[in-house]
């Protein structure tokens, strides 16, 4: 019993002290255990788990497309984001918005909606007739091409921002410099 009674305590003071030196080592190295989780970026999205910032999307006309497509969504709602974030800041400015940031507007906000919608409807009208149509491959084509021309125009956009920022800074050191 003595020797049962030694063993547990011994195990339960490595486990305890092994666990304590693995939180040690891991905030001497600045993180949290069991705060960050590993996310697979390959894994398949599901459509009901997507959160969205900006864009505003019927989650059934999201149905059917692939990750590739969802994944390209998302990443134009980050960069709507981005962009929106800055008008704002510029509103506050009584900057007006540029001609391409009134037509990204028009396109994500009433063209991208329409565009999933159709694409979804040509999907389920040619997907009870045959499931693997060319039909299909070619509207998801499409909707990849377009999808492709917005996220374009908003990287042009924000290439544009960066631009205009780094121009103001460069003349703000310029003007400083002859101020000496």
């Amino acid at each position: 019993m003595i020797l049962i009674g030694i063993g547990a305590v011994t195990a339960i003071t490595i486990y305890y002290l092994g666990r304590k030196s693995w939180h040690a080592l891991h905030r001497v190295a600045g993180i949290t255990p069991g705060v960050m989780t590993y996310q697979n970026p390959k894994a398949p999205l599901l459509v009901n788990k997507l959160q969205w910032q900006k864009l505003k999307i019927n989650p059934s006309h999201l149905q059917g497309l692939n990750n590739d497509l969802l994944r390209q969504l998302q990443s134009i709602d980050q960069k709507l984001a981005h962009f929106e974030n800055y008008q704002q800041s510029s509103d506050d400015h009584n900057q007006a918005p540029s001609e391409d940031s009134f037509i990204a507007h028009k396109f994500i906000y009433s063209r991208l909606p329409e565009m999933l919608a159709s694409y979804y409807h040509l999907r389920q009208s040619y997907q009870q007739k045959s499931p693997h149509s060319a039909k299909i491959k070619e509207a998801e084509k499409l909707l990849q091409e377009l999808l492709d021309g917005i996220e374009e125009r908003l990287d042009s956009i924000l290439s544009n921002i960066e631009a205009q920022h780094w121009h103001e800074l460069k003349v703000m050191k310029r003007y400083l410099d002859t101020q000496r």
